[in-house]
């Protein structure tokens, strides 16, 4: 059996899709541990910001 590689380092990431059972508690920790920014853009639909915009359409928070 080989050996694992080691840890990946990653560079950037654009987008991460989490499912959640408390989507407000888990701003709550998003927004106060890894600094994110809670938004709502679209139809009434909730995001987290977090980073530099990859140049790419974003979500208008308001």
């Amino acid at each position: 059996m080989s050996e694992s590689p080691g840890p990946v380092r990653v560079d950037r990431l654009d987008h991460l899709i989490l499912i959640v059972a408390d989507f407000v508690r888990a701003c709550s920790f998003d927004e106060g541990v890894l600094d994110m920014q809670a938004i709502t853009f679209g139809n009434n639909k909730r995001a987290l910001d977090f980073g530099l915009p990859t140049g790419q359409e974003q979500p208008n928070p308001e």
